[in-house]
């Protein structure tokens, strides 16, 4: 999931204490809906440092009543997005679902990395994409079979 959309920067506030706007908030919301709607409740949530990453998988969690503490990683805050890759291969097996809050051009990236596909194309903000693989073992991820995805955007509907 890309981040929700965010308050413009200023020059004496570091990119990373950017926070989301009401209308982001009402995105990343809509999507939130949108996953409880189809039943994809993650059971582990991954986050960049950035407030603003953080802020929207908090509106998300609340959303779809989890309770749980996001892990914050910073290496999901750069555009590295094999170092990312490596990172959600490297997840516990006992995670069934996990979110992912980053920021473009990363989450572009890495999902047609993880889907083998450019057809998502350009994440606007609070948009997120489901992906299932055939496989139980996040280490096999790159090379099982994807049997779902699909994208839930934050535009109204």
């Amino acid at each position: 999931m890309r981040h929700a959309l965010t308050e413009g920067g200023a020059w004496n506030v570091p990119d990373t204490d950017r926070h989301i706007l009401p209308d982001g908030a009402a995105q990343a919301e809509r999507v939130a809906r949108k996953l409880l709607a189809a039943n994809l409740i993650p059971d582990a949530v991954w986050t960049s440092h950035a407030q603003r990453a953080a802020e929207t998988a908090q509106v998300v969690m609340n959303v779809l009543n989890i309770s749980l503490e996001p892990d914050i990683l910073p290496l999901l805050y750069n555009e590295d997005e094999d170092r990312a890759v490596s990172a959600i291969c490297s997840c516990d097996n006992s995670v069934n679902h996990l979110l992912v809050v980053a920021h473009n051009p990363l989450v572009s990236r890495l999902v047609s990395q993880l889907s083998g596909s450019s057809a998502f194309g350009w994440f606007a903000t609070a948009d997120v994409v489901w992906l299932q693989f055939d496989t139980n073992d996040w280490s096999q991820i790159l090379t099982s079979p994807i049997t779902g995805m699909t994208k839930f955007s934050s535009i109204r509907d």
